[in-house]
């Protein structure tokens, strides 16, 4: 029999004003083997020309990353290694020329497979929103993720474009309980594949209460928390009942409902 009580500990991510710094694309702290593009145009103007304040040099390089022609779904990537809140991208055109993007998306992800598409409204319905370009454009609500991607939409002569992300660096020095004994995170934030027991809902999964009991024989079974918010989270403490309990289980996430990758180390899908 599958039942399970558990407790989530790690940070929430919270959409307050902050002083936003630059990321590295100026600075070099990010570095170029950490940008990849759908595309270049001239074997100097890849990802690593898209740096915000670039210049050109006759021959080296272009002042900018450049799309090529043909390519009709142009992106930018970042990898940031590591979780990152932007608040505010610094967009620029090719250096000395006329060519920049004008219309551009952004999407996110924690995995560089699956990217959510950045939306101000309800994630499931909402079309992806199109920034218009000026040179700083905040971002609100922010975008926490390790992986960012532009897509340019509309641009002037050629597809080209230098950019700074500003935010920071996130860490989690301070891991709290993110409330599921003390009821912080609410009944209706908690569900299950199945219930088998009008008593032991997903509800009652929480550390040192009932339990929830998803019943035997399915090996597909999940429990599943919305924190509402992002957050990131460290560690996970769970109990089983008195006679039942999970013995192995492995984690999936996801930022917007939907899309479930499973969490990974450097053996393949983590079993705990």
């Amino acid at each position: 029999m599958c039942a399970l009580r558990v407790e989530v500990k790690g940070c929430e991510s919270k959409d307050i004003w902050f002083n936003p710094v630059p990321l590295g694309m100026s600075s070099k702290l990010i570095l170029d083997s950490q940008m990849k593009v759908s595309s270049s145009k001239f074997y100097t103007s890849g990802a690593d020309n898209g740096r915000k304040d670039l210049t050109a040099i006759p021959n080296v390089r272009h002042g900018g990353w450049i799309a090529a022609d043909h390519d009709s779904d142009p992106w930018f990537q970042v990898d940031f290694i590591v979780n990152v809140t932007v608040n505010m991208l610094y967009m620029q055109g090719l250096s000395g020329t006329n060519h920049s993007v004008t219309k551009y998306t952004i999407a996110s992800s924690d995995d560089g497979e699956t990217f959510s598409d950045y939306k101000t409204n309800n994630q499931q319905t909402a079309k992806p929103k199109v920034f218009s370009v000026i040179s700083w454009q905040d971002i609100f609500p922010h975008v926490f993720a390790r992986f960012i991607r532009i897509h340019p939409k509309e641009w002037n002569g050629s597809c080209a474009m230098r950019v700074e992300f500003y935010g920071r660096y996130k860490g989690c020095y301070t891991p709290e309980d993110l409330g599921m004994e003390n009821k912080k995170i609410l009944g209706n934030q908690l569900s299950a594949s199945r219930e088998t027991s009008a008593d032991q809902t997903a509800p009652c999964g929480r550390l040192n209460g009932k339990g929830w009991q998803g019943g035997s024989g399915d090996f597909d079974m999940w429990y599943q928390v919305d924190f509402m918010k992002r957050a990131k989270v460290t560690a996970i403490k769970t109990q089983g009942g008195v006679s039942y309990y999970v013995k192995i289980f492995k984690l999936s996430y996801s930022n917007n409902g939907i899309d479930f990758p499973e969490y990974v180390d450097v053996m393949g899908t983590k079993v705990w």
